[in-house]
């Protein structure tokens, strides 16, 4: 396949498209799941799944190491079936992917299925 330059961007060679995306565009640090945290930022339950993490973080006397997705994880055990994982929650619209926080990830796929 044909191999980009950038990162985020989409290198077309006859039929074949290749891409390479990096969670938050190289703005800042992060992975999928931190993505989802800013699409939830104004979700009520937030609030509560940060207090959650936080009162565990000092029972544990440290910070979680995988923080956001521990955050995820307590998320999605609000919902009305707390078992999903976080591909199943994405696809039954648990998670708002119109907000602008998805845009680069769904403007990068948009480009590679084009």
């Amino acid at each position: 396949f044909p191999f980009p330059d950038v990162a985020g961007s989409v290198q077309i060679d006859g039929q074949r498209r290749g891409g390479i995306f990096v969670c938050h565009n190289g703005e800042r640090t992060g992975e999928l799941e931190d993505i989802c945290l800013a699409a939830l930022d104004t979700d009520e339950r937030i609030e509560c799944v940060n207090m959650f993490i936080h009162c565990l973080d000092n029972v544990r006397g440290t910070r979680h190491p995988e923080a956001s997705k521990a955050k995820i994880a307590a998320f999605l055990a609000s919902q009305d079936q707390p078992w999903l994982k976080l591909g199943l929650a994405a696809e039954k619209m648990l998670l708002p992917l119109d907000n602008a926080a998805f845009r680069p990830a769904r403007d990068f796929l948009n480009d590679l299925a084009n």
